[in-house]
């Protein structure tokens, strides 16, 4: 039986996985890094689509990764929509004020994170849409199977 791959940490409410993020060492070779980047995709894809089929509206299309390696995050967005289908996007890449050079980026490393916390959490359900029903199944035609990078 194959090793399970796995992303490094989770993001999540108590109902369900908003995301996921992956850390890497700052000595790990850039061709290890891409494929965590591939992975921390592919994981997002499945993540959005576990959403979806619990959404009751569209603003829960979303989930939510981290790339982090050495002194940087990479900061992801996925979505879904009828128009644009799937879109993985950069959403900020910030240096992290980990080193006397980099302390300077605190207060800017902060509110953007901060920004990426309010974006998550304004793509929760509405304790008021509790009683509406899903919405999956105006949606499950157009949504397309996740190829898993080995």
């Amino acid at each position: 039986m194959g090793k399970l791959i796995t992303t490094d940490f989770l993001i999540h409410d108590s109902n369900q996985e908003l995301g996921c993020g992956e850390i890497k060492v700052s000595s790990a070779d850039e061709r290890l890094q891409e494929e965590d980047r591939a992975r921390l995709g592919e994981t997002l894809k499945r993540q959005l689509h576990h959403r979806i089929k619990q959404a009751k509206s569209q603003r829960e299309f979303f989930v939510f990764g981290m790339f982090v390696t050495s002194n940087s995050m990479e900061l992801y967005r996925s979505s879904f929509s009828m128009e644009n289908g799937y879109s993985l996007f950069l959403q900020s890449k910030i240096m992290l004020p980990t080193l006397q050079s980099t302390y300077t980026s605190l207060e800017e490393s902060l509110k953007i994170l901060f920004s990426f916390k309010e974006s998550i959490t304004n793509t929760l359900q509405d304790p008021s849409e509790y009683k509406q029903p899903y919405i999956y199944h105006e949606y499950d035609d157009h949504l397309r199977p996740t190829v898993c990078f080995i």
